[in-house]
């Protein structure tokens, strides 16, 4: 059946990762089934879940003997896995605020938290386009010691480039169907653009300048590499059927 997908500028413009990335990457768990909660929570770390004491958050788990608490993205309520040994014994659904159980489920699918594993292939990627970019890493370079060791780094999905070859657009998802316009949609388009360079220059001069009075490197990343320019977004816009609303009537031709 026909969808509209109602979308804003700066999502249009903005990269994101490519399909491939979430290829086999939701896992589903069923009642009474043999998991290995090793490699349960090995798929938690590698896709982004954090660690806490009380899960509050999506994106959050907590294990508690033979207990795991979990939330995942998607889900209204966080999940509670009950284990005896290796066998899921119940699936339940739980409140965040009281902590109390909720329901029963026969099975549960879990999703992931960021936009890119962080696995042994990933961290290459990622240390090969750093250091393309910006030479040889300091000693003190947090995010590139932290990525390497394979730890999560506070706003690391800043880099996001340079955890994939490629990335994609929002019409590589949507690869089919007209596209219709808002009537202010160069305007918006030109001031999303302004926004972006601006918030870069910025950036990237208050780094230099704090580069004598701080260790910390940080380096950001070309804007041509996390959003789309001018004629790139232009040549998109050529494949597809292209209408712009008007805020006129239409004239009385009677």
């Amino acid at each position: 059946r026909g969808r509209v997908i109602l979308s804003s500028v700066a999502a249009i413009l903005q990269r994101v990762p490519p399909r491939s990335a979430f290829k086999d990457t939701i896992l589903s768990v069923s009642e009474l089934e043999n998991v290995s909660r090793d490699s349960l929570l090995e798929y938690l770390e590698k896709n982004g879940y954090g660690r806490t004491e009380i899960v509050m958050e999506p994106g959050e788990y907590a294990l508690r003997g033979g207990i795991l608490d979990l939330f995942p993205p998607g889900n209204p309520f966080p999940l509670r896995l009950d284990f005896f040994g290796d066998k899921l014994e119940y699936i339940r659904t739980f409140d965040p605020l009281s902590q109390m159980s909720r329901g029963n489920l026969k099975v549960c699918s879990l999703r992931p938290v960021r936009e890119f594993a962080l696995d042994k292939d990933s961290i290459s990627c990622f240390r090969t386009g750093y250091r393309a970019l910006f030479g040889a890493a300091k000693p003190n370079d947090h995010l590139y010691n932290s990525v390497s060791s394979g730890h999560s780094y506070m706003g690391m999905e800043h880099w996001l480039p340079l955890f994939h070859e490629r990335l994609d657009t929002i019409f590589d998802y949507i690869p089919i169907g007209p596209i219709v316009f808002d009537h202010k949609i160069l305007e918006a388009c030109d001031a999303r653009w302004s926004l972006i360079n601006d918030c870069y220059d910025a950036r990237t001069n208050i780094t230099s300048n704090l580069s004598k009075f701080v260790e910390t490197d940080f380096n950001p990343l070309p804007v041509n590499r996390l959003y789309l320019q001018r004629d790139e977004l232009n040549s998109l816009l050529k494949t597809r059927a292209l209408f712009q609303l008007q805020p006129f009537s239409a004239p009385d031709t009677s």
